[in-house]
């Protein structure tokens, strides 16, 4: 997934002046001695949420103490204007709807978010609006996109705001699918599971989406959290898919058409450094090998990976990680203890799990690791360049999964990947993968175990926490060449902790 997000001041301190790059290939940053590091791949984090679809100067805190009062939430956050308690009907648990004087404020306050008031962790999130922003995806590859944009809004009439239409930037025609930014009606935001609609498009129900624990490393929560399903539209005949979904904050101006409006010169200057950003993921023709060495931990050292699990919720990060770390300990030899989930569960600190989605950013499961003797290093998918970037990202991770042993592993939870029922081997679409670079996706994090080929295709093994009854006994395969390992953690056990 590529990505328009600055490095944070942290990491930059972290790496060396020296950063890799088509004129400078080999070249790769220091890690950090202590704790987390990332490597020479540029992040493929995501950004923060796009702001005209929160509610202006508004946020919720949830997980309150039931008896909270307003004077000890004024008393942590002291520039609220306004304090609403409300209480979720079947849920013991209180929640405060708070106003501020400006945006300003609101960001400062988003910062009390995994605080404490008395015993209890609370969660700060901010609040969704009437806006949405759907995928539409199914175009045919004949229709130009001045029709589609026509069809598009007959289709959801008045409601539509804004339509975002990606383009390949070589042959100029449009990828199959496209972005449409909406303004709900009440009927529509009320609308009951399963009712049929007059209207084509309009929203079906809510619901969580199946979700896959870490939430995307930097975003700040989807903003209300709520899935929405959506009624297909049909364009020319043709059914088209419309689903929620989370577009990346530098394609707001395509969507709303900002520039348009705003041609200064600093807005054209922000429109030049994001566009060197706006690379698709390619899609490579055929770099599937005729043979390979393949390479496969349960055969080279038997009963070093742990038996399968079924993972609770959004704690697939917790299995992931524990299932390295072992490994890591039975690879090397090391006199350590092998840790649960539970145990990173336990010990990674909560604030960064008060959401209820998983981790909030993978990095921060660094400091449990180091207080037990263990570095963490980070290494990412590259976020653009051509080809052979992202082929030196793959031979990067077979390396190391050779060297330093079974290693966790995450992937976007695309449609096509939340779909696959692990017979076989997962082989993404084109527009699964070209959404990589305008959506942030939910991540799952698995362990990587080996890698081959099969039928012709190369394959990445993994062992997923679904429990052996999914996939080759709770193994999947997933098709190699197709950029779909986000990140890579490596764990570094020091012998003496």
């Amino acid at each position: 997934m590529a990505d328009s997000r600055k490095r944070c001041d942290e990491d930059k301190a972290n790496f060396s002046k020296e950063a890799p790059g088509r004129n400078n290939p080999g070249a790769r940053f220091r890690e950090e001695i202590v704790g987390y590091s990332s490597s020479r791949w540029y992040s493929s984090s995501s950004e923060s949420e796009i702001d005209y679809l929160t509610k202006a100067k508004t946020l919720a805190a949830h997980d309150l103490p039931l008896d909270v009062t307003k004077t000890e939430v004024a008393s942590r956050v002291k520039i609220l204007t306004n304090y609403e308690d409300r209480e979720k009907k079947f849920i013991k648990d209180k929640y405060s709807v708070i106003e501020f004087n400006s945006e300003h404020d609101k960001k400062e306050a988003l910062k009390l978010n995994g605080n404490k008031i008395r015993d209890k962790y609370i969660h700060v999130r901010q609040m969704v609006n009437k806006r949405r922003i759907v995928c539409v995806n199914g175009f045919n590859s004949q229709w130009d996109v001045k029709y589609i944009k026509a069809e598009i809004r007959k289709s959801f009439k008045e409601s539509v705001l804004g339509i975002f239409i990606p383009t390949n930037p070589v042959t100029g025609g449009h990828l199959g699918f496209g972005y449409v930014s909406l303004e709900l009606c009440d009927s529509s935001s009320e609308s009951d599971s399963g009712s049929e609609k007059e209207s084509s498009g309009e929203r079906e129900s809510s619901g969580e989406r199946d979700s896959s624990g870490e939430r995307d490393s930097g975003s700040e929560r989807d903003s209300g959290s709520e899935s929405e399903l959506w009624y297909p539209i049909t364009i020319g005949g043709i059914k088209i898919d419309v689903r929620s979904c989370s577009l990346r904050k530098r394609y707001e101006a395509e969507l709303e058409d900002i520039l348009e409006v705003k041609q200064d010169e600093d807005i054209l200057e922000v429109k030049k450094d994001q566009d060197e950003m706006k690379v698709l993921l390619p899609i490579s023709s055929d770099l599937h090998k005729t043979t390979i060495d393949p390479y496969d931990w349960e055969l080279e050292s038997p009963g070093i990976i742990p038996p399968p699990c079924t993972q609770a919720g959004n704690d697939c990060w917790a299995h992931a990680l524990s299932r390295g770390y072992n490994t890591s300990v039975q690879r090397f030899n090391l006199a350590r203890n092998h840790l649960t989930h539970k145990d990173f569960l336990d010990g990674v600190d909560y604030a960064h799990q008060v959401s209820g989605q998983g981790i909030d950013r993978l990095k921060n499961a660094a400091p449990y690791l180091d207080s037990i003797g263990c570095d963490m290093v980070i290494h990412h998918r590259p976020r653009g360049g051509e080809m052979h970037n992202f082929e030196e990202y793959e031979d990067f991770i077979q390396n190391l999964l050779r060297e330093a042993g079974p290693l966790m592993v995450s992937l976007e939870n695309t449609p096509g990947f939340a779909d696959f029922n692990g017979v076989g081997i997962y082989r993404p679409s084109s527009s699964d993968i070209h959404q990589l670079t305008f959506e942030k996706f939910p991540v799952h994090c698995l362990l990587l175990t080996a890698y081959g080929i099969k039928d012709g295709i190369e394959y990445w093994r993994l062992q997923d926490s679904n429990g052996k009854e999914f996939g080759e006994g709770g193994f999947i395969m997933i098709e190699r060449h197709k950029c779909l390992i986000k990140s890579v953690v490596q764990l570094k056990i020091r012998r003496d902790p």
